[in-house]
Order: C-alpha cells, then structure tokens, then sequence
C-alpha cells in the first residue's frame, strides 16, 4: 500500500441527513489515518475523482430521478476517466435504485467497487454500520495493494 492514503467523498444533496453521514463516514477514515476530503457535489468535477485512492459517492433520489441532479457532471465524469486500480463505495438513503445507479456510474470507470453499498435508513446513522462498511473497503484496498 502507497504512503498517501487519500479518500474522497462527494455527495447530494447539501442537507443536514447527508452532511452529518459523510462526516460520520469522514470520522471513520480518520480514525483509521486516511486523509479524507469531503465534497459537495455541485462543486466537484473530474481531477476530484483522480485524487483519492478511494472514492465514496453517496446521494439521496431527487423527486423521480435516482440520484440527485448535483450529481450530472460528476455520471458524466465517470464516462470518460479510468479510475482502475482504485476503491470505490456508494451510501444511499433508503433507495437501492439510487444504489444502483451510482454502482453503474462508477463501473465505468473501471473503479473496484465494495458491493455492498451503505444505505441509511429512516433518516438512522448507525456508526457501527459504517465502521463495518469502511472496515470492508479498508481491507479490499489493502487486498488490491492499490496506489
């Protein structure tokens, strides 16, 4: 495993349920001594992706659609980057359609994806769920020996 540890997290929308989950999950790579950089969606753009030897992508559904519209130039970014020897993880909010969706966006990319997604439900943070979830892509990054 490199040196620089780096994760990124980008999510949708700006509200309070999804800030305090992307910190929650933010906390958990600290503690386990990764640098993490947590970024709004609507802010975030390509070279965002390139950095982070992990990238966490977690959104709510928008009114029809699976995940939210802050998301379209990040699904569109993922057409057209090889992220290949990386490790990638979605959180949700009680939808396995937004799920997968973002498991299909980041498969484009040639990312490795921890299967299961984390997907919060009734509005419940569970720190122990997530310590399991990012214990799970800790280890595959480990396993991958990813840079």
């Amino acid at each position: 495993m490199s040196e620089e540890k780096k994760v990124v997290i980008i999510f949708a929308p700006d509200d309070e349920l999804v800030q305090k989950s992307a910190v929650a999950i933010k906390s958990t790579f600290v503690n386990e001594k990764f640098d993490v950089v947590i970024k709004e969606a609507r802010d975030a753009h390509m070279p965002d992706l390139a950095v982070g030897n992990i990238v966490i992508l977690g959104s709510k559904k928008e009114d029809k659609k699976p995940v939210h519209s802050d998301f379209t130039e990040i699904i569109r970014a993922l057409k057209g980057i090889n992220l290949a020897g990386r490790i990638a993880g979605v959180f949700t909010f009680d939808s396995e359609e937004t799920t997968d969706f973002l498991s299909q966006a980041l498969g484009d990319s040639d990312i490795t994806l921890i299967e299961r997604g984390l997907c919060f439900k009734n509005g419940r943070i569970d720190t122990k769920v997530i310590k399991d979830w990012v214990h799970t892509i800790i280890q595959t990054y480990i396993k991958k020996g990813s840079t």
